[in-house]
């Protein structure tokens, strides 16, 4: 499975980390490394999956971003 991964705190890392540990999936990208960083949709249309990690306050937006391009969250 190709999964993005969408906030780069500790939760985001420790999935990363996990994720290439087990080798089954592939992290195709990792978006909003930082506070205020604009999701790259071309990024999130290589992806099966997103795993978001990021703010409460981001979610509307984001879901509405994934709906728009049919991923799974």
């Amino acid at each position: 499975m190709k999964l993005v991964l969408c906030g780069y705190g500790r939760m985001g890392q420790e999935i990363e980390r996990l994720v290439n540990e087990s080798g089954k999936h592939e992290i195709v990208s990792i978006q909003c490394r930082e506070i205020g960083q604009v999701i790259d949709e071309e990024a999130l249309k290589q992806a099966d999956v997103v795993i978001d990690f990021t703010h409460g306050d981001l979610m509307e937006d984001h879901i509405k971003l994934y709906a728009k391009l049919s991923l799974t969250l």
